[in-house]
C-alpha cells in the first residue's frame, strides 16, 4: 500500500504541474515561436541543482542512523532530484563539445540540439534516470561478484576439500580427520571444526572456525585486510571477520574474551579477515587452541594439499581405497566450489537483472511519448524543411540525427550518475548495511554492450514516435 500510493501521489504531481503551469501561461506568448523553449529556461534552476549535490555529498558522508544509512540513501535521492535541474544545462554543455558535422542533415539536427536543449532534456529525462540506476546496479552487483569471486580463489588454495555432507553442522566419523592427513598423498591437512557461538548481546550467534592453521602464514587460508605481529599480542591469537569488526567495532591488537569449554576465555585480535559466507560474523581460532579450551576432538571438514605431481583423481581414488564409508563424504575441489557458489550467486542476483530491464523498458517508454509529443509539436518546423525541398526520408534522417545524438549525450550523463550512485552504495551503503567491503570493479564490457543496446534502442524509439507522428499530422504551412 505504502508505494502504491507513492505511485498515485507521483502521477498525480507529473499531471498537477504542467496543468498548473499551462494554466499560468499567456496565450499570446504561448503562441509565438520559440516560446516552449523559453518556458523551459524559466523552469532551470540549476542552483537547486548544485545545491543538491552538496546534500548528495554530505548525506554520502554521514553516519549510519541506527545501523541503516538512511543519510546515504538520501544522498542517491538527492542524486537523483539534481540531475533533473542539471539535465538541460548538461546537454547544452555535450552538444556544444560536438563538432559540427560536414552532412548538412546532421548539421541542422546538431544546430537544432543546441538551440533547444531544454526540450530535448524532457524528452530524454526518463531514459537518463532509468540507465542510470541500470549502472548504478550493473556495477554494484559486478564489484560484489568479482570480490566474491576473487575471494574464492585466494581462500580455495587447496587441492581437495573433504567435508562431512551437505548440513554444516554434521561431523567427520571418528579419525577420519587423522586418517585423511595420513595418507601418501597428502603433503599438509587443515582440520575445521565450525561452532555457532553466542557472543554479542542481541546479535545472532556468529560462526566460530577452529582451524588447523599455519600461525607464521595465516593468510595461507585467510584473506587478511589488517593485522598486527603477532609478538606484539598479549593473549592467544585470534583472527575476526570485516563483519565482526564492523558490528562489534573492535579492532586488531585488542583483548577480548570469548566463551569456550564453559568459562571465559582471554584472546588478543591479531587480525581481521575478509569473510563472505557467514553474514553475522566469524571467528578463526587455531584449532590446538580451541580443542584445549572446549576438549571438543570433532571434525566438521578438511582441507587437504597434495604431494607434487600428485593428480587430484589419483588423490581421490586412493582416498576411496583408504577410508571406511568414504563415498558418504562430500569431496569437491576449490574448481568445482568456487563454480558452485558463483552460479548461486547468479542465480540470487537474477531478480535484479530482470528489474533492470523493466527499469530500461519503462525509460524507453518515456522517451517515446516524449519525442513523439515534442514531434507533433515540431510540425510547423517539419512542414517548412518540407516546403525547402526536404524529402519525407530526409526528415526521418534528421530524426535519425537527432535520437543518435541524444541517445548518446543521455548515456554519458547517465552513466557518469550511474557511477557516482554506484560509488555510494558500495563504499558506503554496503558496509554501514552488512559490514562488509567489496572492491570497485565495474563490469566495463557490460556496460558498453548495455549503453550499445540503449543507444540503439532510444535511437530507433525516437525515429518510430517521430515516424508516427509525422505520418498523423499534416504538413501544412499556415502562411507561405
Amino acid at each position: 500500500s505504502i508505494f502504491f500510493g507513492a505511485g498515485m501521489g507521483a502521477a498525480l504531481i507529473g499531471a498537477f504541474l504542467p496543468a498548473w503551469e499551462t494554466s499560468r501561461a499567456i496565450p499570446a506568448q504561448a503562441l509565438r515561436a520559440g516560446a516552449e523553449e523559453q518556458s523551459h529556461l524559466h523552469r532551470q534552476h540549476p542552483r537547486i541543482g548544485f545545491l543538491l549535490l552538496i546534500m548528495a555529498l554530505a548525506g554520502a558522508m554521514a553516519p549510519a542512523i541506527h545501523g541503516i544509512p538512511y543519510p546515504a540513501y538520501g544522498a542517491i535521492a538527492c542524486l537523483l532530484f539534481a540531475l533533473l535541474f542539471l539535465l538541460a544545462p548538461l546537454l547544452r554543455l555535450i552538444v556544444q563539445l560536438i563538432p559540427l558535422p560536414e552532412s548538412s542533415l546532421w548539421r541542422l539536427a546538431l544546430l537544432q540540439l543546441r538551440g533547444a536543449p531544454g526540450r530535448a532534456a524532457q524528452s530524454l529525462a526518463a531514459v537518463v534516470v532509468a540507465f542510470s540506476l541500470v549502472v548504478a546496479m550493473a556495477i554494484m552487483v559486478g564489484s560484489f561478484r568479482d570480490s566474491v569471486a576473487n575471494w574464492l580463489s585466494d581462500i580455495l588454495r587447496a587441492d581437495l576439500y573433504v567435508q562431512a555432507g551437505s548440513n554444516q553442522d554434521a561431523l567427520l566419523p571418528s579419525g577420519t580427520a587423522q586418517s585423511l592427513c595420513t595418507l601418501p598423498d597428502v603433503r599438509h591437512c587443515s582440520p575445521l571444526r565450525r561452532i555457532p557461538l553466542n557472543l554479542l548481546p542481541g546479535h545472532p550467534p556468529i560462526m566460530l572456525l577452529a582451524r588447523g592453521m599455519d600461525l607464521q602464514d595465516p593468510g595461507r587460508e585467510l584473506q587478511i585486510i589488517r593485522s598486527v605481529p603477532l609478538h606484539t599480542l598479549n593473549a592467544p591469537p585470534i583472527w575476526i571477520s570485516d563483519i565482526l569488526a564492523g558490528i562489534s567495532a573492535w579492532h586488531p591488537g585488542q583483548d577480548i574474551r570469548i566463551p569456550l569449554g564453559g568459562q571465559l576465555q582471554t584472546v588478543s585480535i591479531a587480525g581481521i579477515y575478509r569473510d563472505y559466507a557467514y553474514q553475522q560474523g566469524s571467528i578463526s581460532i587455531p584449532l590446538q587452541e580451541y580443542q584445549h579450551w572446549s576438549h571438543d576432538k570433532g571434525i566438521n571438514g578438511v582441507a587437504l594439499w597434495l604431494r607434487p605431481h600428485v593428480s587430484v583423481s589419483a588423490a581421490i581414488a586412493q582416498l576411496h581405497q583408504s577410508i571406511a564409508k568414504s563415498r558418504q563424504l562430500l569431496i569437491a575441489t576449490p574448481r568445482e566450489i568456487r563454480h558452485r557458489s558463483l552460479l548461486i550467486f547468479n542465480q540470487s542476483f537474477a531478480a535484479t537483472y530482470a528489474l533492470e530491464a523493466v527499469a530500461m523498458i519503462i525509460g524507453l517508454l518515456g522517451v517515446s511519448s516524449g519525442f513523439g509529443a515534442q514531434t507533433l509539436m515540431r510540425r510547423n518546423e517539419f512542414a517548412m524543411l518540407r516546403h525547402l525541398g526536404l524529402r519525407h526520408r530526409d526528415l526521418l534522417a534528421l530524426l535519425f540525427a537527432e535520437g543518435s545524438m541524444l541517445s548518446f549525450a543521455g548515456i554519458i550523463i547517465g552513466g557518469s550518475l550511474g557511477i557516482a550512485i554506484s560509488v555510494i552504495l558500495i563504499a558506503v551503503v554496503n558496509p554501514q548495511s552488512f559490514h562488509w567491503h567489496m572492491g570497485f570493479q565495474p563490469p566495463w564490457l557490460l556496460l558498453g554492450i548495455i549503453s550499445v543496446i540503449l543507444w540503439i534502442a532510444s535511437t530507433a524509439t525516437m525515429i518510430l514516435a517521430g515516424h508516427r507522428a509525422l505520418r498523423n499530422s499534416p504538413a501544412v504551412l499556415r502562411d507561405d
